[in-house]
């Protein structure tokens, strides 16, 4: 199924912008998302048939609907914004527990988004070059080729009960990568 072409507005931080209400309609319904105005994301106010848009603190890409979403520029541009986090860096290297400091480049970025992106795949080395967080998990299981410490209850309860006897249930620790870190890399990603 082919989805419908998306369009992208452009507005600055705190500024307003009018579109026409049937812009947001969808099937004879208004199909804004509804934690656009309940998060503070965007505000909209409706008047003759009109939809003023305005623009919340939040900067970057907002889904407004299925097929609209809004960049948010911030009013400082993402240039002199990179060069603030740049010259801050000393004072976030002496703050504790912060580890993540942001590129700064001579490169006019025209998007926040481009700028954030570029800062996660530079973020994103340490794991090519030191690979995935691993962590051992408890696994137990039935099995007649037992490996791991052997579960006499389980045994007994799960197996030997039922007239398998020659199956056991056991329990080792295996290490793996799907962990709730990587997990929200990968969502990122």
């Amino acid at each position: 199924m082919a989805s419908a072409p998306k369009t992208v507005l452009t507005l600055e931080s705190r500024k307003s912008l009018e579109l026409p209400l049937s812009s947001l309609m969808s099937g004879g319904e208004l199909s804004v998302f509804p934690h656009i105005e309940a998060r503070g994301l965007l505000f909209l106010q409706f008047r003759k048939g009109r939809v003023t848009l305005t623009a919340g603190k939040y900067v970057g890409l907002i889904p407004l609907t299925p097929t609209i979403q809004v960049e948010v520029r911030p009013k400082l541009p993402v240039s002199n914004l990179a060069r603030v986090l740049d010259r801050a860096r000393v004072s976030l290297e002496a703050l504790e527990g912060v580890d993540r400091l942001y590129l700064a480049t001579g490169q006019p970025s025209s998007s926040v988004l481009e700028f954030l992106l570029s800062n996660l795949v530079d973020a994103l080395r340490s794991v090519r070059v030191h690979g995935l967080h691993k962590e051992y998990v408890r696994r137990q299981v039935i099995t007649s080729q037992p490996s791991g410490r052997i579960q006499i209850t389980g045994t007994l309860s799960s197996c030997w009960s039922r007239g398998a006897k020659r199956k056991a249930q056991t329990e080792r620790f295996e290490q793996t990568s799907d962990v709730p870190v990587n997990r929200v890399l990968k969502s990122a990603l």
